[in-house]
């Protein structure tokens, strides 16, 4: 991925597209990665437009969030606005919660235990 990256570079690309970077990589790994892109993307001025299913680290990394559906855009605005529990709740038909990030306050999602006693067996 650094390769790639290096490559948009050095061709000056404005605009850095990146479709799940961070799909193979270990959390630790992938925190790095996107903490390097956030900051090249700051110095150099790019626009980074990146597909994500990781929701947690889309709320810790995009100032900008798309939440697409079935092909559809059902929510797009900032992290805090789009990563609400009742809206993804509704896009994923699952219950979340939504938590924020002790360190920073950004929004972190946790879905519900399935094995809590309203859970069928």
């Amino acid at each position: 991925q650094r390769v790639r990256i290096a490559r948009a570079l050095a061709q000056k690309a404005p605009i850095l597209l990146l479709d799940e970077p961070t799909a193979s990589l270990d959390l630790g790994h992938a925190a790095q990665f996107l903490s390097m892109v956030k900051r090249i993307a700051s110095d150099q001025n790019l626009t980074v437009i990146l597909a994500i299913h990781d929701l947690n680290l889309a709320g810790l990394f995009a100032d900008r969030v798309v939440l697409l559906h079935q092909g559809e855009v059902h929510f797009d605005g900032t992290p805090h606005y789009v990563l609400d529990a009742q809206r993804l709740s509704a896009v994923y038909g699952t219950t979340l919660h939504r938590i924020e990030h002790p360190a920073n306050g950004r929004p972190q999602i946790v879905i519900e235990d399935p094995t809590t006693e309203d859970a069928p067996a």
